[in-house]
C-alpha cells in the first residue's frame, strides 16, 4: 500500500471515529449521512485500490445501514444510498453470491419504484433495468418461472416509455426480448422463443433505419439476435428431419 493511499485511509478512519461519537449525541440525523458517505468512500478504497473485498463489503454494508437509519430529508440521501447498494451488487458479483445480489437488487427496486411513479420519464428505465437484471440472476439460478416473470415485467415497464426516445431506450427492449427468448428456448418453448428473437431483430432493424449515423451501435446486438434465431431454426429443422426419419422407419 503506497503512502498516499495509507494517508487517505487513515484520514477516513479518523473522520469515521469522530462522526460515530457524534451520532451518539442528540442530533444523529445531522451526522448519519456524513458518516455513511465516509464509510462508502473507505469501502471504495479498500475494494478498488487495495482489492480487499472483505473490508470493502464491511464498510459498504455499514454505509447502507446508516442510510437506512437516517430519518431526515430522505430525498437528500436516496441517490447516495442507491450508489452504495450498487457497489455492493458489484462486489457480490465478484464473489458469486447470488442470494446477496438478489436481496440487494430487490432493495434497489423498492427504492426506484416510488421514484418512477412520481417521475416516470426519469426513473422508469432504472426499474426496467433492475427487473432485467433480476431476470438474468434467476435464469442463472435455474429459477425459470421467476426469471420469466421479471423479463416480462421489464418489458411491460419499458412499454411505458421506450417510444419517448427510441434510440436511447429501444436497444434495451431488444436486449430484454433476446434474454427472454433464450430462457424460453431452454424450456423448449420454441415458438415463443422465435417470436422474441424476431421482435428483437425487428426493433434493431428499425433503429438502424431511423438514424443511419448510429447504425454501428446496433450491428453487434442485431448480429447476436439473428444468430440466435438462425440457431433455433436449425434446431427445429433438425428435429423435423429426425421426426420424419423416425416416422419413415415405422412405416
Amino acid at each position: 500500500m503506497d503512502e498516499l493511499l495509507t494517508r487517505q485511509i487513515t484520514r477516513l478512519e479518523s473522520d469515521i471515529a469522530i462522526l460515530e461519537e457524534k451520532i451518539l449525541g442528540n442530533r444523529p440525523n445531522t451526522y448519519l449521512p456524513k458518516l455513511a458517505q465516509k464509510l462508502y468512500e473507505l469501502g471504495l478504497l479498500y475494494g478498488y485500490e487495495c482489492n480487499d473485498l472483505e473490508r470493502a463489503e464491511a464498510y459498504l454494508t455499514r454505509s447502507a445501514e446508516y442510510y437506512d437509519r437516517y430519518t431526515g430529508h430522505i430525498e437528500k440521501t436516496t441517490f447516495d444510498k442507491i450508489e452504495t447498494l450498487r457497489q455492493l451488487v458489484n462486489l457480490y458479483r465478484k464473489t458469486d453470491r447470488t442470494e446477496q445480489i438478489e436481496t440487494t437488487l430487490l432493495r434497489l427496486l423498492q427504492i426506484y419504484r416510488p421514484l418512477a411513479e412520481k417521475y416516470w420519464w426519469i426513473y422508469s428505465e432504472n426499474v426496467a433495468i433492475i427487473q432485467w437484471e433480476l431476470g438474468n440472476l434467476y435464469a442463472s439460478m435455474d429459477k425459470s418461472e421467476a426469471a420469466e416473470q421479471m423479463y416480462r415485467e421489464s418489458l411491460k415497464t419499458r412499454a411505458e416509455f421506450d417510444e419517448e426516445d427510441k434510440g436511447r431506450y429501444r436497444p434495451g427492449t431488444a436486449q430484454c426480448y433476446r434474454s427472454l427468448g433464450r430462457l424460453l428456448e431452454a424450456q423448449n418453448r420454441f415458438s415463443e422463443a422465435k417470436k422474441c428473437y424476431t421482435t428483437s431483430i425487428d426493433i434493431l432493424k428499425e433503429l438502424k433505419d431511423i438514424d443511419p449515423s448510429e447504425q454501428s451501435r446496433f450491428v453487434a446486438p442485431l448480429k447476436m439476435s439473428r444468430a440466435l434465431l438462425a440457431d433455433l431454426n436449425r434446431k427445429l429443422q433438425d428435429q423435423k428431419k429426425h421426426s420424419s426419419k423416425s416416422n419413415t422407419g415405422k412405416d
